[in-house]
């Protein structure tokens, strides 16, 4: 309805000349008097009429958001909804709304309170009186985190009991459960999924749940699932795994959908091939989640791939860009591909600035997805700009990189590059972490054994799913209350295209370097005095190498596994990128510096190998490893909390290789030339002898091995 905004009563009072007074037009409002005017000032009198503010305004609970809802007005093209913490100061939430409500996705934790504005042909209403206050909590009171469950199975079920969270300092009991399981004939595999499946619907969990999962390894066919339900009311495995199927495709807990994995490696007993893979697709969803191997190598990969894609399914990274207002109306594009123009990308977000209320309207996605919208709402910084665009990614679903990153905006019918636009100020990249609960179904039956000891490989590779999935939520600093020693020694984190690592400081000292028990080339033991220096916590990552160089040579795939088949000159080119991503001055180790390190530092208690004189407690080596690498930092780490100098892959030193000399030596950086850079700490492939701190290898600059990589220094 269109309200008078002027309610114009015009009184000319014409006063006996005696008192010498003008006419005068008065303003009422309410029988009184608001303004007055001399009738020789008025030029002109207009009528003007304004929206009225929608008059009610309801907020609902609906799940995990809120839904605001308010009355229609009229004139009204469009409402813009602002939101409270505190009654007092009002955000705007969202502009350009059409309908009479608006769904608010990602509610404030605590009190929320919401007030419209109506829009139309050049006007806008006031606010309108607030919602009534509304509660939002959006962990359900529970620790935010991974939520894991762990189920055995042969003749009987192995429960591991309630699904709890999974973090650094809770995954030994995960580990040890599965190192616990024996094995028994026969198989329920139906019945050990279905009850999977009713722990994960039956547990409560955060309200900001995103994945739930059920990953299943079986090596063979159900026998024993219909005695377990007293045939009731399946009188067929057909009928029981049919219902299986429905129920999997069904299942959504809070309202995420389920997604279930099966690794399937067939048993020497299995005859009937069909039905063995009738139970892989049956129990996955969707079916290419359903994958049959043929070794126990390729089960590990499996579960790797697995962690990985769950681990990329929490994530959500949210990319702010700032940059200088110039003109209203001015179009922005922000291109993510190497290109030289912004004609020519492919992978671009573009934009119409609105500097009066600081919006970016009319936002297209080419090549990427983004959870944002098309209007945005901006921080202001002075004349500076930011928006942020949460769950950017690629076409493929990956994590978005920055490493091409620039800005240009539309001058005419050319762009024109912002040559002051610097990504590294310019730009900030926030990871955070949602809750996910998974459930893990192993096979248990006594014929894993046959043959060759697969279900003694089986144990290891699912601790090591364990692991790294455990590895993850400490990236995130998410669940499992607080490690006792997040980063040993005050180390300092570095963040770089979203992907965090650390470097441990290293206070300086004097030791004796090498050792007369091994190979000559350890020979002689001599004095050497280091500064102080940072090494990496652990080795560097496929994430991280992937989110500095884009692309990942690795052999054994996985985001938490340390990178490989990577040479000394590839390290360099890797570092050259990551000092310019950053601004910092990494390189790679010296020998000193690595030997140093690995001993303890100035902690060192002596040990053989990088934290203990027991191998299996801080290296994967050839007799634990099964032949493949492991997440980094799943074992345990030295004195100065430095993971995996023993072990898992070998790390390239900056050194030429050359003798030793037998003198005293300060900060030695080795030969001047040489034919062959020098390797530490031995690797998954390695023998225990080369995982001994003082053993020294080398390698041609150019050489690779997928039991190779690096660690960082500073």
């Amino acid at each position: 309805m269109k309200k008078l905004f002027l309610l114009l009563v015009s009184l000319i009072a014409i006063l006996p000349l005696a008192f010498a007074q003008l006419p005068k037009f008065n303003i009422y409002k309410g029988g009184v008097v608001v303004q007055s005017y001399p009738v020789s000032e008025v030029d002109s009198l207009t009528v003007g009429y304004a929206l009225a503010a929608p008059t009610v305004v309801n907020a609902q609970l609906n799940n995990k958001t809120i839904v605001v809802s308010w009355t229609a007005v009229s004139g009204a093209t469009s409402y813009q909804v602002y939101r409270s913490s505190d009654d007092k100061t009002y955000s705007l939430l969202k502009a350009g709304i059409t309908r009479t409500n608006y769904t608010d996705a990602s509610p404030l934790t605590g009190t929320n309170y919401y007030k419209v504005k109506a829009i139309g042909q050049g006007l806008e209403s006031v606010l309108s009186k607030a919602s009534a206050p509304i509660s939002y909590n959006d962990d359900n009171g529970l620790e935010k985190g991974l939520y894991m469950g762990v189920i055995g199975f042969n003749e009987d079920l192995i429960d591991k009991g309630d699904m709890s969270l999974l973090a650094p300092n809770t995954k030994s009991s995960f580990t040890s459960f599965v190192n616990s399981l024996t094995t028994k004939k026969n198989t329920v595999l139906y019945y050990a999924v279905d009850k999977a499946l009713d722990k994960l619907t039956s547990t409560p969990l955060p309200n900001n749940l995103r994945n739930v999962s059920i990953v299943t390894f079986t090596d063979g066919l159900d026998q024993g699932s219909l005695p377990m339900i007293n045939y009731d009311p399946y009188v067929s495995k057909a009928e029981y795994r049919a219902y299986l199927d429905t129920r999997i495709k069904s299942t959504a807990v809070q309202g995420v959908s389920l997604s279930a994995y099966t690794i399937g490696i067939r048993g020497g007993d299995v005859t009937n091939v069909e039905e063995f893979h009738n139970n892989l697709v049956s129990l996955a969803s969707p079916e290419e989640n359903a994958m049959e191997v043929t070794n126990m190598s390729d089960v590990n990969n499996r579960f790797q791939k697995i962690a990985e894609q769950l681990t990329d399914i929490t994530q959500t990274q949210t990319i702010s860009i700032k940059f200088p207002m110039l003109d209203d109306g001015q179009v922005y594009r922000f291109t993510f591909d190497n290109v030289s123009n912004a004609n020519s990308s492919k992978c671009y977000i573009e934009g119409t600035l609105n500097v009066r209320n600081n919006t970016l309207n009319n936002v297209r996605y080419v090549g990427l997805t983004c959870s944002s919208g098309t209007s945005i709402q901006g921080t202001r910084y002075g004349i500076n700009i930011s928006f942020d665009f949460v769950d950017l990614k690629d076409a493929n679903g990956n994590k978005l990189s920055l490493t091409y990153v620039n800005e240009y905006y539309q001058d005419g019918s050319y762009w024109q590059v912002n040559s002051e636009f610097d990504k590294d100020d310019d730009i900030e990249v926030t990871v955070e972490r949602s809750s996910a609960a998974i459930m893990l179904v192993l096979d248990c039956s006594s014929s894993l054994l046959s043959g060759s000891d697969r279900f003694t490989e089986m144990k290891t590779h699912a601790k090591a799913f364990i692991e790294t999935l455990a590895a993850a939520m400490d990236d995130a600093n998410q669940g499992g209350g607080t490690d006792p020693d997040p980063q040993p020694g005050g180390a300092q984190t570095y963040t770089v295209n979203g992907v965090s690592f650390k470097m441990t400081p290293v206070a300086g000292g004097t030791f004796q370097m090498g050792s007369t028990t091994g190979d000559s080339d350890e020979e002689p033991v001599h004095q050497v005095t280091l500064s102080n220096f940072s090494i990496g916590e652990t080795e560097v990552t496929q994430e991280l190498w992937q989110a500095v160089m884009v692309t990942n040579p690795s052999n054994f795939k996985g985001n938490k596994l340390p990178v490989e088949r990577v040479s000394w000159n590839d390290c360099q080119t890797f570092i050259t990128k990551l000092n310019q991503l950053t601004g910092k001055t990494f390189r790679l180790p010296t020998e000193a510096e690595w030997e140093y390190a690995a001993r303890g530092g100035n902690k060192s208690n002596g040990y053989t190998y990088s934290g203990s004189n027991t191998i299996g407690d801080v290296a994967w080596y050839t007799s634990n490893s099964s032949s493949t690498t492991h997440a980094v930092a799943t074992k345990a780490p030295n004195e100065l909390g430095i993971y995996d100098m023993s072990g898992n892959v070998e790390e390239w030193c900056q050194d030429w290789y050359g003798s030793y000399s037998s003198g005293s030596q300060t900060n030695p950086t080795g030969p001047t030339t040489g034919s062959y850079r020098v390797i530490r700490g031995g690797s998954w492939s390695s023998y225990a002898a080369f995982c001994r701190v003082a053993y020294r290898d080398s390698y041609a600059p150019s050489d690779t091995s997928n039991n190779l990589g690096l660690r960082l220094a500073q």
